[in-house]
């Protein structure tokens, strides 16, 4: 309920204007039909009905918008029509003709009437065309009393497009707010320090030449003369030096730090290079500082940095651990005499009593999760001392001496097999690494030792 009270409330009051402008017009109507009026004050009505008319049509185009059955506009184009009749009747077809040579007046009291005969400039929102268009709009409109505020924000509008226009979009166009939105067109644009840094960009955005040609070197010459005096109107010369400068530098620093100097920089005053240096510096410090705790590339590393530059901290020593075949603390079961005496069959069921990897003969995982060397000579996930070497079936107990002495032998020196591939004795030990954890490993048996 709160938008469509808004809403009325907004469609009453521009009815209730539009009624004023429409009672304007019949008074000049009125007028000339009670007042014998002279010639000058006869143009100067006409003037001010155009005026009128104007704004009148710009309250009933936004009642239209908001009442699309609204029936004023034939009313004003009616009243508009016979009240300039009139006028032009009386002042003849040779209305212009008592007007003096050299005679300034009428162009004092009326400059409405020259108005569509001047084009008005137009602001994209380019910094270094505001003083450009300020400057005429100025001349043209703001700066003459004898348009009305409201035909001064239209004509406003009318020279805004693209961003520029969004700067005033969030005015009503009222007469109350046309000093509001002028006023805010200045502080959006009116930066100084802006429009200076977008001329000497422009300086050196200049194309170059494509040949020898005297049209491109004329608008170069021109183009850069135009700058140059645009610059001097800004600063001095020792200003414009400084400020080629601060673009050379900007140029070729990271995005980050020529975003850091845009942040920091107040853009109603010129740059100065002392700024530009303090905060180049400022920016330097914070760098080092983030790269000194930065480790160097080459020092990264999975090891603490003490194991790096000494290497004899890592360990690869053998550990004493408890034997799960005789409990023995001197040797692992894969060093055990007794457990390498056991057939290949024993040895096997042995390990799957006691819970073992067969991979590795090691406690706490199976053998997909283990990743021990395979067995040496046949390649498949059994530790050398599960290989059976030709044993289909459980030997007698006469033979184990025999099967223990045969595995020894085969883990202590090399042969040729069928395939003339060597076979290198190995054993599975336990590493500490450098978080002082133990983990598998397999070293090769020197057997010439």
């Amino acid at each position: 309920m709160t938008g469509e009270a808004n809403i009325a409330k907004t469609l009453e009051n521009l009815k209730t204007n539009r009624a004023s402008t429409k009672g304007r017009i019949s008074r000049i109507k009125t007028l000339l039909e009670t007042k014998t009026l002279e010639f000058t004050e006869l143009e100067c009505r006409l003037g001010i009905l155009e005026s009128y008319f104007r704004q009148a049509l710009n309250y009933q185009t936004r009642i239209e918008e908001a009442s699309p059955t609204d029936t004023g506009r034939a009313e004003i184009e009616e009243l508009y029509c016979s009240t300039k009749s009139k006028i032009l009747s009386l002042m003849g077809n040779n209305r212009r003709s008592s007007i003096a040579p050299g005679d300034t007046t009428m162009s004092n009291l009326v400059p409405l009437s020259r108005l569509p005969l001047q084009k008005l400039p137009k602001f994209t929102g380019k910094y270094a065309d505001y003083k450009n268009f300020i400057g005429l709009f100025k001349t043209l409109v703001h700066n003459d009393n004898s348009i009305a505020k409201i035909e001064k924000f239209n004509h406003l509008i009318s020279c805004l497009s693209e961003q520029a226009c969004g700067t005033i979009k969030s005015f009503q166009v009222t007469e109350e707010n046309y000093s509001k939105a002028f006023a805010r067109l200045e502080e959006r644009y009116n930066k100084k320090g802006l429009i200076f840094m977008e001329y000497i960009s422009s300086l050196f955005d200049l194309p170059k030449m494509k040949g020898v040609s005297a049209s491109q070197l004329r608008n170069l010459v021109d183009d850069t003369s135009t700058l140059f005096d645009s610059l001097k109107s800004l600063a001095t010369h020792e200003e414009i030096c400084t400020g080629i400068i601060i673009h050379l530098v900007m140029s070729k620093v990271d995005t980050q730090t020529y975003n850091k100097w845009n942040e920091s920089l107040d853009h109603s005053k010129l740059p100065a290079w002392d700024q530009c240096t303090k905060t180049l510096i400022n920016r330097c410090q914070f760098l080092e500082s983030k790269e000194s705790k930065t480790p160097n590339a080459l020092e990264v590393s999975s090891f603490p940095k003490s194991q790096i530059k000494k290497p004899s901290h890592v360990s690869l020593s053998l550990t004493k651990s408890i034997c799960l075949y005789c409990k023995s603390s001197n040797h692992m079961i894969v060093d055990c005499n007794k457990f390498k005496n056991l057939r290949v069959y024993d040895c096997y069921k042995k390990a799957k009593t006691l819970s073992l990897c067969i991979n590795c003969l090691s406690k706490g995982h199976g053998v997909k999760e283990c990743s021990a060397s395979k067995c040496n000579v046949c390649s498949d996930p059994h530790h050398i001392l599960l290989h059976r070497y030709g044993e289909t079936q459980p030997e007698s107990s006469g033979s184990e001496a025999v099967a223990g002495r045969t595995r020894t032998s085969l883990l202590n020196s090399t042969f040729d097999d069928a395939d003339s591939q060597i076979v290198l004795a190995t054993v599975v030990v336990r590493v500490r690494n450098s978080k002082g954890e133990f983990v598998l490993a397999r070293a090769l048996l020197d057997s010439g030792s």
